[in-house]
């Protein structure tokens, strides 16, 4: 694995490490709002039969993710069929720095 590999892994993981600590804190914070909040409010309106917020959440995450994947692949292949082109460059500025 490359130096740059490397470091941008190192850099990813401590990114994400402190995004799971403020969400973390966030989630402890919206819980203690919500059990003070629940005492003091008398009464909210119910909530729709078959309304379900974790699937609707589960739903939109997947089709997001589809989405990522596709662009992944299309970036992937997008960046193969450069290939050609990236070496024809390379070689010409080899072939001008030996002239």
């Amino acid at each position: 694995m490359s130096t740059y590999t490397e470091a941008a892994d190192k850099i990813q993981a401590q990114v994400l490490e402190g995004i799971k600590q403020v969400q973390a804190a966030n989630v402890e914070m919206v819980a203690n709002f919500s059990q003070t909040a629940g005492a003091l409010v008398p009464t909210t309106p119910a909530i729709p039969d078959g309304y379900n917020p974790k699937q609707l959440i589960e739903k939109s995450f997947d089709f997001t993710s589809n989405i990522l994947e596709l662009q992944k692949g299309y970036l992937v292949r997008l960046t193969e069929a450069l290939k050609p082109l990236v070496k024809t460059a390379t070689a010409t500025e080899k072939a001008g720095k030996a002239a």
